[in-house]
């Protein structure tokens, strides 16, 4: 898809620092598995 026909949006998501999932910090198994479906940032 050419980068003009494409549409952007903004997530937020706010978490305590001592939020885990599975012994990670829920934090960084988010952004592994934004990047994992591919989307940036």
């Amino acid at each position: 898809m050419p980068a003009h026909d494409m549409l952007a949006a903004r997530l937020t998501i706010h978490l305590d620092a001592a939020v885990v999932w599975h012994h990670r910090p829920a934090y960084a198994e988010l952004v592994h598995r934004a990047h994992r479906e591919g989307l940036a940032g």
